[in-house]
């Protein structure tokens, strides 16, 4: 006989971040340092907003 078992999950519709249509870059930036993102992660962050359409800018890493 196998065991049986029930398993609920819930999931809450809070986000990390919510921004106004039009924020500045310097202010998408500091939001994601005040949490505590490495470099790395926060030019991930770009990137995949980048891809996803949700900035407009060229990002040029030196």
């Amino acid at each position: 006989m196998l065991p049986r078992s029930d398993v609920s999950v819930e999931e809450e519709e809070n986000r990390m971040f919510v921004f106004d249509p039009g924020v500045s870059l310097e202010e998408l930036v500091r939001a994601v340092n005040q949490v505590g993102a490495a470099p790395g992660d926060l030019m991930a962050i770009l990137e995949a907003l980048k891809q996803a359409g949700a900035i407009q800018a060229d990002l040029v890493v030196i």
